[in-house]
């Protein structure tokens, strides 16, 4: 019986380390939009709404911030390597769509 616990115990111990060490791997993505469709208004805020937000499309700190060559970028840290995200005009009404006005899947980014 003991050597059953010691063995379940040093599995918990060798587990429980692989999980922090995930936890603790950080990775950070810059995202840059060059181009939007015209029919955004020149004073849009972009959003990036993803699981880092909980999908609210909306977040302050999840708002692009505009360059002086009029792109809008953003860099975010994350612990997973692969990210799911959209942009947003600040609600789901104003997401990115494809170029036939039909919704558009999740964007997916995979760290490399």
């Amino acid at each position: 019986m003991l050597r059953y616990f010691l063995c379940v115990t040093s599995l918990f111990l060798i587990l429980n380390q692989d999980l922090n060490a995930q936890d603790s791997t950080k990775y950070s993505t810059k995202f840059i939009i060059s181009h939007l469709p015209k029919s955004t208004p020149h004073d849009a805020s972009i959003f990036l709404a993803s699981e880092l937000s909980s999908w609210y499309p909306d977040i302050q700190n999840h708002r692009l911030e505009r360059d002086d060559k009029g792109q809008f970028w953003i860099e975010v840290e994350h612990n997973k390597d692969t990210l799911e995200y959209k942009f947003t005009r600040g609600g789901w009404e104003a997401v990115e769509g494809r170029v036939n006005g039909r919704a558009r899947t999740n964007r997916i980014h995979i760290q490399k």
